[in-house]
């Protein structure tokens, strides 16, 4: 019995732990401050987790804890990596290329 209930905490300890999440938001804009309407957003470490920039271009995801890079792109520009950290916000200028 003991080690049913041992197995049932860790198993519930994990399914918590693996769905833990936070908000990033932010803003995606070019060098000339112009904000970039459609960029894509994505979790690096989980591509299938993304978002595109609003009219303002300004986004906001829900990425796992444990991700640790957004990866940006937009076409005619660069794509920039960009570390999550402990921030909630991230404002991201990206360079033509």
């Amino acid at each position: 019995m003991k080690h049913f209930l041992l197995s049932m905490f860790l198993l519930l300890f994990g399914l918590n732990t693996s769905f833990a999440q936070k908000l990033i938001s932010g803003k995606i804009t070019s060098a000339t401050g112009e904000a970039l309407i459609g960029a894509n957003i994505s979790v690096k470490e989980t591509p299938t987790i993304g978002t595109f920039t609003d009219v303002n271009g300004d986004f906001q995801l829900n990425v796992p804890l444990s991700a640790a890079t957004l990866v940006i792109s937009y076409t005619g520009f660069e794509t920039k990596e960009v570390a999550v950290g402990t921030s909630n916000t991230i404002n991201i200028v990206l360079q033509e290329g």
